[in-house]
């Protein structure tokens, strides 16, 4: 593993690497465990790089190695400071860095803290080397940013970041003083910061990647899928799971997947919603309530509950029921937790959480209620039509359905009003629904791939 690291802490060409030295824990050589467009990437020595990339190819594992190399690599050693959106992929960045950390054996410390910036709690992983040098992850804003000279900067879906311009200001300062920026992201539509980024990326010095879901795959993608899953390749099982992939993202799939940013306006997303018979019972399913509530009962904010449950059967989700109204605070809270009771400690109770420290008390006073549940308090990450996008691929194609009651029916027509504008009821319950098949899909994403 020595020679491993030292090969790859000594390559700073941007060429694609000569055969490198075999990993000596597994006795394979760096090109059978990354493929072409990763080596490219962690071979790039630019101090300005930018990627669009298909979601799902492992770029963000890739960029974990390159910030290890540089945190220990015997010349010019730099820390890492890296930033996305959400606490998942963040948390996931630092686990992947801390697997290569382990396997170069440079790691002396990992920590996990909580600081208080602007109002809002930001989580903030840390992995310190030998060398003196970390890698920093953190879902902060661009204050977080400023004042690393030297460093190097990442910036991880970077069009779904409404404050990538003032990110990007931020990281100037790190390169003018040796330091480096790596952007690398899916598309969200032609209008996005990260798409004018892409637009100007030459004429900004950045080196330009391009990673669409094809390509991975074509450069190997799929064949490390197998040696994950312990299945072995042909090009027939190549080709299926490349078609389910589309089939899942459905209508995204140009952007999501093939790079091709989308016009999108939101309009008429839910065209196909498929339902299913009402189940007589829950047993054996996996079930959580999710809830968008209102923060006042006026101006036409609805507070929704969704039950939806997961078949390990099947493998699919179902929409089962909705409760919705106009309540105010107190009546709300009365609402949340009668509801959680008549569904039963089984059932997961997820609910979308405010900043703010009013927010943490009210969530304490949620659980000292329901003592004894699980209950999920998230954050949303992105704004309302981002949300929407994969909820409406997963209805449209039949992977969540709707149980066929009356009342049902009756929602569903008003959720296929949805669209970015803010309506009454209608952006409440999408709220709601795209929150809880997000949780669904993340927890159960590898069974419904059959993976």
């Amino acid at each position: 593993m020595k020679k491993l690291y030292k090969a790859l802490s000594e390559n700073s060409t941007s060429r694609p690497p000569t055969p490198i030295a075999p990993n000596v824990a597994t006795a394979q050589p760096l090109e059978s465990l990354l493929y072409a467009s990763q080596l490219r990437w962690l071979t790039d020595s630019s101090q300005m790089m930018l990627a669009e990339k298909g979601r799902q190819i492992g770029f963000s594992w890739v960029d974990s190695l390159k910030s290890v190399i540089e945190a220990t690599r015997p010349n010019n050693p730099r820390n890492t400071y890296y930033t996305s959106f959400n606490r998942d992929t963040t948390e996931n960045y630092i686990k992947y860095a801390t697997r290569w950390a382990r396997s170069l054996g440079h790691i002396l410390d990992k920590t996990a803290s909580c600081r208080l910036i602007d109002d809002r709690d930001t989580l903030m992983y840390r992995l310190r080397f030998l060398s003196g040098y970390s890698i920093t992850a953190l879902a902060g804003n661009a204050v977080n940013l400023r004042d690393k000279s030297g460093a190097a900067i990442v910036v991880d879906e970077a069009a779904f970041r409404l404050d990538l311009p003032a990110i990007i200001d931020a990281a100037t300062a790190c390169v003018v003083w040796g330091g480096s920026l790596r952007v690398f992201s899916t598309h969200f539509g032609i209008d996005s910061d990260f798409n004018k980024l892409v637009e100007t990326a030459a004429d900004r010095n950045f080196s330009h990647h391009k990673i669409p879901f094809r390509r991975a795959v074509a450069e190997g993608l799929y064949k490390r899928v197998c040696v994950r899953t312990g299945k072995s390749w042909t090009q027939e099982r190549e080709d299926e799971w490349v078609e389910s992939i589309y089939r899942m993202y459905g209508v995204g799939a140009a952007q999501e997947l093939d790079c091709i940013p989308s016009d999108n306006s939101g309009l008429g997303l839910f065209k196909n919603i498929q339902y299913t018979s009402s189940s007589d019972t829950l047993i054996g399913k996996f079930r959580i309530r999710s809830w968008d509530l209102a923060a006042t009962e006026k101006d036409g904010c609805f507070s929704v509950g969704c039950l939806m449950t997961y078949d390990p059967l099947t493998k699919g989700i179902v929409l089962e029921s909705i409760t919705a109204g106009q309540w105010g605070a107190l009546d709300g809270d009365s609402m949340l937790v009668s509801t959680a009771k008549a569904d039963t400690a089984a059932t997961y109770v997820v609910i979308e959480a405010e900043a703010g420290s009013e927010s943490i008390r009210w969530q304490r006073y949620i659980i000292e209620q329901l003592y004894g549940y699980n209950i999920q308090f998230i954050k949303p990450s992105t704004d309302k039509l981002t949300r929407a996008i994969p909820l409406a691929n997963a209805m449209n194609l039949g992977s969540l359905k709707v149980a066929d009651t009356p009342h049902n029916r009756e929602m569903m027509s008003m959720l296929k009003r949805f669209s970015a504008k803010k309506q009454p009821l209608v952006t409440d319950l999408c709220d709601s629904i795209s929150q809880g098949y997000s949780f669904l899909a993340n927890l159960f994403m590898d069974t419904m791939l059959g993976l």
